[in-house]
């Protein structure tokens, strides 16, 4: 399971990033102890995956519908069952310094930015005061959105 394709991807990044809760709930159920702070070739966690294949799945935001798309579940159930296999949700970007709270303010994804605050460990104040290239996510929060 600690095994990675030529992208340096493991087994949880590609679950996280097409989506699939039965795949992570496999390796969960196998007792196989797997690294789910493994970094790709990019740096990213598949945390830090699962979290922009989230974003993607809902962008632009139906701000009319409470519904998830079926998509949308599945990926936020994997950032759901990542977080519940000890995935650390204060680990950064390798390239950017971002953490996974910076990802989703940067995706105005106000279901998961919520999701991330409400967690039960660690240090809220220090989560939230993390910064990328000297910006926390409040800053990116309150910052214009790029113009055209």
């Amino acid at each position: 399971p600690n095994a990675t394709d030529h992208q340096g991807r493991s087994v949880l990044h590609v679950a996280a990033t097409y989506g699939l809760p039965g795949v992570l709930s496999a390796v969960i159920n196998s007792g196989v102890q797997v690294n789910v702070e493994a970094r790709d070739f990019e740096g990213l966690t598949p945390l830090h995956t699962a979290i922009l294949a989230l974003n993607v799945a809902m962008h632009p935001p139906d701000l009319c519908s409470r519904v998830l798309s079926t998509q949308a579940r599945d990926r936020l159930a994997c950032v759901q069952m990542l977080l519940h296999m000890g995935a650390d949700h204060t680990s950064q970007e390798i390239k950017s310094n971002k953490t996974v709270l910076h990802l989703a303010v940067q995706a105005a994804n106000p279901t998961l930015v919520q999701l991330l605050l409400e967690l039960p460990r660690g240090d809220l104040r220090a989560f939230v005061n993390m910064k990328a290239h000297g910006n926390t996510a409040l800053h990116m929060a309150a910052a214009p959105p790029p113009g055209p």
